[in-house]
């Protein structure tokens, strides 16, 4: 005859197999593309085109914080202005997006948008210095 479980082995049970589930959400998050296709991507039109859509649009409006032509806002640093403080690679400005800055105000993005939106954001995010500089020498 087995013995019952105690409370305390079935709780352990349970804590174990709720760990080895296969909820996506608790998935790692999957290693971003190799800088060259970052970089590739950075300049595809339709990725662009998707990044701008969400900035001005998407779950988080970063409008709110940034601006529209990316210039800051109350809250949001100027994003026009070409400084990046956490770095301006793709790679340093998908992180800086995925994983924000609290302690500055800017939250994490990692679970608002998906791997491709946040590379789509950061694409269209390090164009708007040029965008800035090329509406200043229009003047």
């Amino acid at each position: 005859m087995v013995p019952p479980m105690r409370p305390v082995h079935l709780l352990a049970s349970c804590l174990l197999l709720a760990a080895c589930g296969d909820d996506p959400a608790a998935a790692p998050a999957q290693p971003l593309p190799a800088p060259a296709q970052l970089d590739a991507l950075a300049s595809d039109p339709a990725v662009l085109a998707r990044g701008r859509q969400l900035y001005l649009t998407g779950k988080g409006y970063c409008t709110t914080c940034h601006g529209v032509d990316g210039n800051g806002g109350p809250q949001g640093a100027r994003l026009a202005s070409g400084q990046w403080l956490h770095g301006g690679s793709m790679a340093e400005v998908v992180r800086s997006i995925s994983e924000g800055y609290p302690q500055k105000g800017m939250r994490p993005w990692k679970d608002s948008f998906s791997q491709d939106e946040l590379i789509a954001l950061a694409a269209f995010v390090r164009t708007l210095p040029a965008a800035a500089a090329s509406a200043a020498s229009a003047k």
